[in-house]
């Protein structure tokens, strides 16, 4: 079948390990994210944390990547179903994408 040049850009492996940097980028964000919860939560249960420091809009800042990763994600998923098209989901392990972008 004849594929447009972004169908052919998504089934490439380059397509892959950018979708995987971006996971991994990802999980990094939501690592520092817990590390900034757990020290506003240790300075409320009376902890003193010296490296609690000042995150001047951090919250803003995770609210605002969490947005942008969730329409990254949705983006990446359209992108494989324009490109797969039914056989996408053919393959288990691609309903887990399907579930977490929609539920997320």
């Amino acid at each position: 079948p004849n594929l447009t040049w972004w169908q052919e850009s998504v089934a490439t492996e380059r397509f892959d390990m950018l979708t995987g940097c971006v996971i991994v980028v990802n999980a990094a964000v939501m690592a520092v994210q817990l590390e900034y919860h757990g020290l506003h939560a240790g300075s409320r249960l009376g902890a003193n944390l010296a490296e609690q420091g000042n995150w001047p809009y951090a919250d803003e800042a995770f609210k605002a990547l969490d947005h942008l990763f969730c329409w990254v994600f949705f983006l990446e998923l359209a992108l494989r179903v324009g490109t797969y098209k039914m056989s996408f989901f053919c393959i288990a392990l691609n309903w887990i994408d399907v579930v977490t972008v929609l539920f997320t």
